[in-house]
């Protein structure tokens, strides 16, 4: 037998460097599903020297993923989770509303 996995719809944020620095200097929330345990920065020239960011349950490393530049949070019935951006296009493709 073949089978056809289902289509589903889901919201979905892609994480930036510019989504870090709102969180940074101005005290912007990540979006849900995310924490931010530490980073290292030069505030002069506005450059990261790493960071480390998580999709998970908070402050459990076991069960939560990191989250790179590009990646994609997505939220499903299931539970949240982060795909790189290829394997995310590789899967889905965006909803074009008409109204």
């Amino acid at each position: 037998m073949k089978f056809r996995k289902k289509p589903v719809t889901v919201e979905a944020v892609q994480f930036s460097e510019d989504m870090l620095w709102w969180f940074i200097l101005e005290d912007k929330p990540l979006p849900e599903g995310m924490w931010h345990e530490k980073s290292s920065y030069n505030m002069q020239n506005r450059k990261l020297h790493y960071y480390n960011v998580w999709c998970g349950p908070k402050n459990d490393t076991f069960e939560s993923l990191p989250v790179n530049f590009g990646d994609w949070i997505i939220y499903e019935p299931e539970g949240t989770r982060v795909y790189t951006d290829e394997y995310f296009k590789s899967i889905y493709e965006p909803i074009v509303e008409i109204f």
